[in-house]
């Protein structure tokens, strides 16, 4: 039996026309991938979504759709109440709320208006029993914290391109999350990321692409596309002495869990 692929995260409509997302798509499917949740992080990344319309079956692939605020675009939160939010998750193709979260990597927002704008689409996830797709850079901390006192079991949550350490992995996993690891795990300095990759029971590891962002090492320097998945998924495997198809099944059958698609 061939590997198939999952990707737990990918901005289809970042990556460029319409011609090159089909074609890419197509490229991504002769790769084993199946399934895609594709990530729209604020208002211009929706209305390409919507425009594009390859949810379903637009192509070969599964194709789903997650709607949030990067942290630095939490200043287009005003535009996105509740009942505009209701709107989009009626369209059932979106079954997350994400990409969310907390980034005090660079100051490009307040980490105050951070907290208040992650802690809205934590509370709409928990109150629709949606998936959360959380983002994180140098914020684990304050992560953790929030996790710890608001989370609970009918909220399923991701945490997008980890890169923290076994420690911070190891925290994440016992409040119940699961940690997809990106390209950046196969780069020369992320010692730290394999190790977080090695800590943790199989049964909570996604692989992702970020297309069009963060090929992994092989591929640096060239657009990223979910194809890579294939790569990560199986490097991973790699390093944890895994079957490789044997490990892709399993991370394939994780994500429809943590989707709710099981």
């Amino acid at each position: 039996m061939a590997n198939k692929y999952f990707d737990s995260h990918a901005h289809l409509a970042s990556f460029g026309s319409p011609e090159d997302i089909l074609g890419m798509l197509d490229r991504s499917f002769e790769k084993g991938v199946r399934g895609i949740l594709n990530i729209c992080s604020d208002t211009e990344e929706l209305e390409k979504t919507a425009r594009l319309g390859i949810s379903g079956s637009a192509s070969k692939i599964k194709i789903y759709n997650s709607f949030g605020l990067h942290p630095y675009s939490v200043t287009q939160a005003a535009d996105f109440p509740v009942e505009r939010l209701d709107g989009i998750f009626a369209d059932k193709s979106f079954i997350c709320v994400g990409e969310v979260g907390l980034d005090y990597y660079r100051k490009i927002t307040s980490a105050e208006k951070q907290v208040e704008i992650f802690l809205f689409f934590l509370e709409y996830a928990l109150s629709r029993n949606l998936v959360l797709c959380v983002h994180c850079r140098d914020a684990y901390e304050d992560l953790i914290r929030i996790l710890g006192e608001k989370r609970n079991n009918k909220c399923g949550i991701i945490i997008h391109c980890f890169s923290g350490d076994k420690d911070i992995a190891v925290k994440l996993e016992r409040l119940g999350c699961k940690i997809s690891f990106c390209g950046n795990i196969t780069y020369p300095g992320s010692g730290k990321i394999r190790e977080a990759a090695l800590s943790l029971d199989a049964s909570n590891i996604l692989a992702e692409t970020d297309t069009p962002y963060l090929p992994p090492q092989n591929k640096r320097g060239k657009k990223n596309y979910p194809g890579n998945v294939a790569y990560i998924c199986d490097y991973i495997a790699d390093i944890r002495s895994e079957d490789r198809e044997i490990f892709s099944d399993k991370i394939y059958k994780n994500t429809e869990e943590a989707l709710g698609l099981g």
